[in-house]
């Protein structure tokens, strides 16, 4: 396959174009701005230019210390020769920094040699280590020598090329230390942008992308701005020791980006998650049978041990809750017990042990979390908590509510750093938990933490697979039949049951009428709205058939778009909608919108879900109307 064609190949996702074109538009913008900046004159000072230097030495430097953390995390010698490059640039720039200042010129025996010397030595040795990286590359990857050989000769026949049609006639300008250096650093900065562009790893990883335009920066310094110094600290002097730094910049959001990418790695897949838990929990468990020195402690070990067993072989939240209480109480006797799900602000009590209707009457209904100083304890700790005698603890609210609680145990449950839910233990004897029974309680919410994430992470799977058997049940049903109002009643029903609705219906645009017909609908109320009519831009539906744009609405009464009439009819009363627009060949034909989530608020994935739905909707209305 030709190199061209294998590249094209390479870069047909929009992600991988627009880095191309990112590249291709910072070479336009250097060339461009040389050419607007030849009509402007201006004299710099060696304090500007000492300033640059300072600035260019820390971005090297923390740059290449950042480049050696990454050689270290990942051993990839790449990191190893930029980050050695870098640092040795800092230390070249942080020197010729201080030959620009007033007080180095006056006890310098020949400031004006050092000088000379100083002004593009460090992009040159940069220039030297990234060559390097990349015949390593190109040793290790056992490229042909007919590539290397090919490479080294468009690199001097392009220094030719460019020093020869935009410096002709200006090296001899310069001093022979600076010619000699440009001659030097241009073909190894051209071998150099040879050789990772034909890796073809820039397309992808963001560091070697940055290193692309890092390369870029100081070759254009080399070529479009230094050679036309006329005289030291003027604009094309500066602009060219103004490009290192950007240079190190660019280097420097490369290399953040891949120490961000290498720390997510591990978030891939849900099956990489998956195997990264199970490893987690047996080195807990191994951790714990280590450790155990004494008997009580082996014993909590080996306690852990089955309830982690058994929390594993079940994903369902709410025997997974149950089993955690039985467990518990093998090891932490109680009278009785409640797991308590935090679901922003307010607490809702969603598994209990040992209480009767009496006692478990006052707290049915979720309340504030702020009723509780207890929780709010452990929440501004972040620790487990024990409450010895509560009739002696000065915060425990309402003793009334809670006769049989003498003594009190309870622990948060952390799920990636967030509080998702308290385990709490009660004893009628006070003084029944001791400050040991915390640590113990700790442990099992820590078990607890990875079946809930489990458990969540298997709901989010079942749910992406059943969104998928539905999608692809309605596409059956639309390339089946062209019974538009079975087909339309199929994905009402789907759609209410998917995202857990009160109410899902459809409406399509007469065009002849010009209004909208309920052509659909499930749910509440749906025999009241099939064939009613509505006005276009009249309600959420209207608004959104008219204008073409999806619309989230979380408080219907706090909107002035709702039409209220159908609710006072129907006696369906709604209080969230979600809409999307029906689009066939770039036109609006109607909508669909879902009515009251059952399960809280809609957010932004029930609109994805939503959208994906009435793309189906669309093309079955379309299919009808051939």
């Amino acid at each position: 396959m030709h190199p061209f064609t294998q590249l094209r190949m390479t870069i047909d996702t929009p992600q991988l174009r627009k880095k191309v074109l990112t590249v291709g538009m910072i070479v336009i913008l250097l060339i461009v701005g040389r050419l607007l900046l030849s009509f402007v004159t201006w004299q710099g000072s060696p304090a500007i230019q000492a300033a640059i230097e300072s600035f260019s030495a820390g971005l090297a430097f923390f740059s290449g210390l950042l480049a050696l953390i990454r050689f270290y995390t990942k051993e990839n010698r790449v990191y190893l020769f930029v980050g050695v490059g870098l640092l040795l640039t800092a230390v070249l720039d942080a020197l010729y920094a201080l030959f620009n200042t007033v007080w180095i010129e006056a006890i310098a025996a020949s400031p004006s040699l050092l000088w000379q010397i100083g002004l593009n030595l460090s992009p040159l040795v940069f220039a030297v280590l990234v060559t390097m990286s990349w015949l390593v590359w190109w040793r290790e990857m056992r490229q042909s020598v007919q590539s290397l050989f090919w490479g080294g000769i468009t690199a001097v026949l392009l220094t030719l090329v460019l020093l020869g049609v935009t410096a002709v006639g200006r090296l001899s300008s310069l001093s022979v230390y600076v010619r000699l250096e440009i001659l030097l650093a241009t073909p190894l900065f051209i071998f150099s942008l040879h050789g990772v562009l034909r890796k073809r790893r820039w397309l992808e990883n963001q560091f070697e992308f940055w290193l692309v335009v890092s390369l870029i920066c100081h070759l254009a310094a080399q070529t479009l701005f230094l050679p036309f110094a006329a005289a030291p600290y003027d604009l094309m002097h500066t602009v060219a020791a103004l490009l290192k730094p950007i240079g190190y910049l660019g280097l420097l959001v490369g290399l953040l980006q891949s120490m961000v990418a290498f720390f997510r790695k591990g978030e891939e897949t849900a099956v990489e998650l998956t195997t990264a838990n199970l490893a987690l929990q047996r080195e807990i468990a191994d951790r714990k049978r280590v450790e155990a020195a004494e008997l009580e402690q082996r014993q909590l070990a080996e306690a852990l041990r089955e309830i982690g067993l058994a929390l594993s072989a079940t994903l369902d939240f709410n025997e997974l809750l149950d089993c955690l209480l039985d467990q518990i109480a093998q090891v932490l006797p109680y009278d009785t017990a409640n797991v308590m799900q935090v679901n922003g602000e307010l607490i809702e009590i969603v598994c209990t042990r040992g209480y009767n209707r009496r006692i478990v009457q006052p707290f049915t209904d979720p309340f504030p979390i702020a009723r509780m100083p207890s929780l709010q304890q452990m929440v501004r700790e972040q620790n487990p908590l024990v409450i010895e005698d509560t009739a002696v603890y000065p915060e425990w609210v309402n003793p009334e509510d809670s006769p049989h609680v003498r003594s009190w145990a309870g622990a948060p449950i952390y799920v990636q750093g967030e509080i998702v839910a308290f385990l709490a233990l009660n004893n009628s004897q006070p003084g029944f938990y001791h400050a040991t029974d915390a640590i113990r309680l700790s442990a099992f919410a820590g078990q607890a933490a990875i079946a809930i994430q489990n458990a969540r992470l298997y709901e989010e799977l079942q749910k992406r697979v059943d969104e998928q058997v539905t999608l692809n049940k309605i596409s059956q049903a639309v390339t089946s039949t062209l019974e538009l109002q079975k087909t339309l009643t199929i994905i009402t029903d789907e759609t209410t049951r998917l995202l857990a609705v009160d109410a899902t219906s459809v409406v399509l645009l007469d065009q002849e009428k010009g209004d909208l017909r309920f052509a659909a609908a499930s749910g509440e109320a749906s025999d009241f709205v099939l064939g009613k009519r509505l006005a276009l831009g009249q309600g959420i539906l209207g608004w959104v058939s008219q204008h073409g744009e999806p619309l989230l609405v979380s408080d219907v009464e706090t909107d002035e778009r709702h039409f209220p009439q159908f609710d006072a009819q129907s006696g369906f009363k709604a209080r969230s909608i979600l809409c999307v627009p029906l689009k066939s060949k770039g036109q609006t034909i109607g909508a669909i919108e879902a009515i009251n989530k059952l399960t809280g608020p809609f957010n932004e994935d029930d609109l994805r879900l939503l959208i994906l739905l009435s793309g189906p909707l669309a093309t079955a209305i379309e299919n009808a109307q051939l």
